[in-house]
């Protein structure tokens, strides 16, 4: 680590696990002014800054106890008073379980993670249809993993013996059970087998996607099927450059995502973004709104804190990956935790540090009504399973209770799933071990347990009884009339599968569906679930009908209406949906949730139109112009999904904003701002590159939205990168801009990590000379997080300039620390030297005596990139009378065991202040753990005795202090 080198960089020098890399590594800092205000916290109190927001209040029927006073099995799990515990299955027949499912016939399978001797980093390229490669990083070690299917022989209620089904998987992180398959995503893809002869091995295989993230625990991980056929899956923060099995493509990069596919991996497209590790599988409640839990990064930064989220089509909900990184190094100048930069979607509630796998929403019968909604999840790091009680917020939802489901003293205790069963009870997979569960892809080959929760009974609300476990089972043999009423239960799990039934019976069923959906007398799970039959059935009959229930009274039926249209219509087709109607129904709409759904609705079937109806699609890019203004801008997700749906239109839709962002009302202007600054594919870049290029428009935003505008550039993170040519033209352009701006330009330039900006050079010379150092400091700082490695030379010319302030060239140091010549994480190329190139500048300032403070810096910093080149430096400045530089000097030469023993030498023959005694001790005892002939014990022996004082004058006191 550099020696009194100091940074105003917010962010600082890495800590935590980044400091096992060998050279000291520099987070990318906030740059200044580029963080937005937040919108108003769900409640008072909430600070999306620190890693847990305040608790929300328990339900007051909660009374936490210890099971061991029903069952002395589980002393020290303790739930709240009314669940009943017990124990569903354990070691032997479940070792080191991660993950449980139920087939059609009600039946678990259990998937286990294989002890092995050791686990690495490596990568594999993917070649895909178009000759394009990538490379997936993922996690590999020499034992395969297994999945079981478990009986209970004796039907007792627990599981004493199991089937093994296959036993050469890699990691996968669940199991989907679906139509005779067997789907696994693990390593970045998705796998699904099944048996060619009933009873046989599992021996059809298919790759249906791949391309996403595989490494480690943030590797494609989650499956999970909705009402209308789609499949969902989650991946991790790695890029994800996801292909489908028909040759579909969706990438996202830097960030984790939801995928949206068919069953068989065809049609595969990005759903929602800005994930870190969206572990597992997603969860519907009743009427198919979409939540999950997303793992945090623990590096005591803001991205610190698990987040519960809503997760809606289009939203990105703010994380980004550092580029370069694999894993764990958030980009501060991209990321945002909940909402606060521009285009980025809040938490519901960040619930503090964890590692969530998945999560569940209460749909039983078998469970009170005030546990039904109840959103619940297992945290193997916090040891507990929580549940939180949610209430609508107009387009999305708020946290208003929580309590803790269960936790245990149980050192062992590592519940990593909560699932339905059958029976309708809570199934909790421990898997009991003493690991944390970060980065281990195994436990201790010892224990398993699987828990079953049911409702044992309060005062005033009794016990209820489990169903029975061939509950399922039975709607398979069912006919279709038991399978249709079963659509009303109140059971998810139950009216899934009878759905799943129905559909693959046919189409006779499509009529009973439409009856159903558009029965106003029935409530609106029954409609909800019918209405994603007829969406698996898809026709002209069903598409009139869903947008006959646009205008339903049923504000949730009206949202899976649109999202239903959008989904499946095609309006190229003859007499498919008008585009035009919906246009006017999205106008008539006041709902905030169904605005926004039908905005991405028009959005995306008006991008489908024919290039010869031209008409259309303007009168679709009016319509969401005039839903963008009429927006509430306090509702981010539905002025944020009114911003996609005009993306969906590509540059036709998003050109029209540039004409908002000329009008002389600040109001409208500020609307095409905000959205402007949101924009994050190529076709927004293109809009940038017009509004920049025009000197009308910039004429009429104000310098703060033209930094606005400049600083939204960096976050198009698409492949290949987008030119800066714009933004450097108008730094040029514009050399009495304001100082923000043309700092935001700097930083938006750097971060872009184009390796072509030598012209930069003289513009960061011009704004190095700017008359005010505040100015002067942002204009360093800026070049320094950025990564603007061809202007180092600019820094390092202003650092010899002595008469610049000490902290301005202690600045300047420390931004040329950041200049490294790096990989770039898109293209394999390499970015230009930076400090590299001016490591002759750097000596001269070493040993320039009249630099001062800054001749340790400069040394320190030559030292971690030229260690020979800064050892004759460092010789001479033992030399100097100034303690900082010979501190300094003794750092960078205790690197080696010959040099310390010189310098110990030194101290002992008084050649070097003994207030430097801490140091010189420092650089000696790094080598006593090999030293067998004492050589540095003796030496270090005589140095303490040499250093040791009689007493100490109040100028040494105050030289400690500084040296300190």
């Amino acid at each position: 680590m550099p020696v009194n080198v100091v940074s105003r960089f917010r962010g600082g020098w890495a800590s935590g696990l980044l400091l096992v890399l060998t050279v000291a590594v520099v987070l990318s800092p906030l740059p200044a002014g580029a963080i937005e205000p937040v919108p108003a916290p769900n409640l008072p109190g909430d600070d999306w800054q620190e890693n847990e927001y305040p608790a929300r209040p328990a339900p007051g029927w909660v009374r936490m106890i210890d099971q061991g006073t029903q069952n002395p099995v589980l002393a020290g799990i303790r739930t709240p008073a009314g669940l009943k515990v017990e124990i569903a299955a354990e070691a032997p027949v479940v070792i080191d379980p991660v993950s449980l499912n139920f087939d059609r016939l009600g039946r678990p399978h259990v998937l286990e993670w294989r002890q092995a001797p050791e686990a690495h980093h490596t990568t594999y390229e993917v070649t895909f249809r178009d000759g394009t490669t990538g490379t997936v990083n993922r996690m590999i070690k020499p034992t395969l993993d297994v999945l079981k299917r478990l009986d209970d022989t004796d039907g007792n209620g627990t599981y004493d013996r199991f089937s093994v089904l296959m036993d050469d998987l890699e990691i996968p992180s669940m199991a989907l059970l679906h139509e005779g398959w067997v789907y696994l995503p693990s390593i970045g893809h998705v796998v699904r087998r099944r048996q060619s002869t009933p009873g046989g091995p599992f021996d059809v295989h298919e790759e249906i996607v791949r391309g996403l993230c595989g490494f480690h625990h943030h590797q494609v991980s989650g499956l999970t099927l909705g009402h209308d056929g789609w499949l969902f899956v989650t991946s991790g923060d790695d890029d994800n450059r996801g292909e489908g099995s028909d040759g579909s493509r969706a990438t996202v990069l830097r960030t984790g995502a939801l995928f949206r596919m068919q069953p068989d991996g065809s049609q595969l497209s990005e759903y929602a973004r800005g994930f870190r590790n969206p572990y597992r599988d997603v969860a519907f409640d009743d009427v198919f709104n979409m939540f999950h839990v997303d793992n945090d990064n623990e590096d005591g930064s803001r991205f610190q804190g698990c987040r519960l989220l809503h997760v809606q089509e289009a939203a990105d909900y703010g994380w980004r990956l550092l580029p370069g990184a694999v894993c764990c190094r958030p980009d501060h100048a991209r990321g945002a935790v909940s909402g606060e930069r521009p285009g980025k979607m809040p938490a519901m509630l960040k619930t503090g540090r964890g590692s969530p796998a998945g999560l569940l929403i209460v749909s039983s019968e078998q469970f009170p009504g005030f546990f039904r909604g109840l959103l619940i999840y297992a945290d193997v790091y916090r040891r507990m399973v929580r549940a939180y009680e949610l209430e609508r917020a107009g387009s999305t939802f708020r946290v208003v209770k929580q309590f803790v489901l269960m936790e245990s003293d149980d050192d062992l205790f590592r519940p990593c799933q909560a699932i339905h069963g059958p029976d309708g009870a809570i199934y909790i997979v421990d898997w009991r071990t003493a690991s944390g569960g970060a980065g281990k892809l195994w436990g201790d080959s010892t224990h398993g347990r699987i828990y079953r929760l049911s409702w044992g009974g309060l005062p005033g609300t009794p016990a209820i009884p489990l169903a029975s476990t061939d509950r399922w089972e039975q709607l398979v043999r069912a006919d279709d009339q038991t399978l249709l009423k079963t659509l009303g239960h109140a059971d998810y799990e139950l009216r899934m599968r009878a759905l799943q039934e129905l559909v693959s019976r046919g189409e006779t069923h499509r009529q009973d569906f439409l009856k159903l959906m558009e029965d106003a007398s029935l409530p609106a799970r029954t409609r909800a679930i019918a209405l994603g039959g007829a969406c698996r059935l898809y026709d002209q009959a069903v598409e009139q009908t869903l947008v006959q229930l646009l205008e339903d009274k049923d504000f949730e039926l009206r949202r899976l209406a649109a999202d239903g249209l959008s989904r499946h219509a095609r309006p190229a087709e003859p007499k498919s949906v008008s585009v035009p109607r919906l246009c006017e129904l999205l106008e008539q709409e006041q709902h905030p949730t169904v605005q926004r759904a039908m905005a991405l609705m028009v959005g995306r079937l008006a991008s489908q139109l024919p290039a010869a109806d031209s008409s259309g699609r303007t009168i679709a890019i009016t319509c969401l112009l005039r839903q963008l203004e009429r927006c509430d801008r306090s509702d981010a997700f539905l002025f944020d999904g009114t911003v996609r749906a005009l993306e969906r239109l590509g540059t036709t839709g998003l050109e029209r904003l540039l004409v908002l962002a000329g009008s002389s009302q600040l109001n409208r202007r500020e609307t095409a701002v905000a959205a402007l600054e949101a924009l994050r594919t190529r076709d927004g870049a293109v809009v940038y590159e017009k509004l920049l290029s025009s000197e009308q428009l910039l004429a009429g935003l104000s310098d703060a939205e033209t930094a606005r505008l400049l600083r939204a550039y960096r976050n198009i993170q698409v492949e290949p990168p987008v030119p800066v040519t714009a933004v450097v033209q108008w730094l040029e352009n514009h050399p009495q801009a304001d100082a923000e701006s043309q700092v935001a330009a700097l930083e938006t330039i750097g971060l872009a990590g184009a390796v072509e900006t030598a012209e930069l050079a003289p513009i960061a010379a011009r704004l190095m000379q700017h008359e005010n150092e505040e100015t002067r400091l942002r204009v360093i700082e800026a070049i320094g997080a950025s990564g603007l490695n061809t202007v180092a030379g600019v820094l390092a010319a202003a650092l010899a300039e002595a008469e610049r302030s000490v902290e301005e060239r202690r600045e300047i140091v420390a931004a040329l620390g950041l200049l490294r010549s790096r990989r770039l994480p898109f293209n394999n190329r390499m970015t230009p030297p930076g400090v590299e190139s001016v490591l002759d500048e750097l000596t001269a300032v070493a040993e320039d005596a009249r630099q001062g403070p800054v001749r340790s810096d400069a040394l320190s910093l030559l030292a971690q990139i030229d260690p020979a080149k800064a050892e004759p430096v460092a010789v001479r400045l033992l030399e100097s009378d100034d303690n900082l530089a010979v501190a300094a000097a003794i750092t960078t030469l205790g690197t080696s065991r010959e040099r310390a023993l010189e310098i110990g030498q030194r101290f002992v023959d008084g050649k070097i202040d003994r207030l430097l005694l801490p140091r010189v001790a420092e650089a000696l005892r790094k080598y006593l753990a090999k030293d067998p002939g004492q050589q540095f014990a003796r030496l270090l022996s005589q140095v303490y005795r040499g250093g040791l004082l009689d007493d100490l004058q109040a100028d040494d006191v105050q030289r400690v202090e500084q040296l300190v």
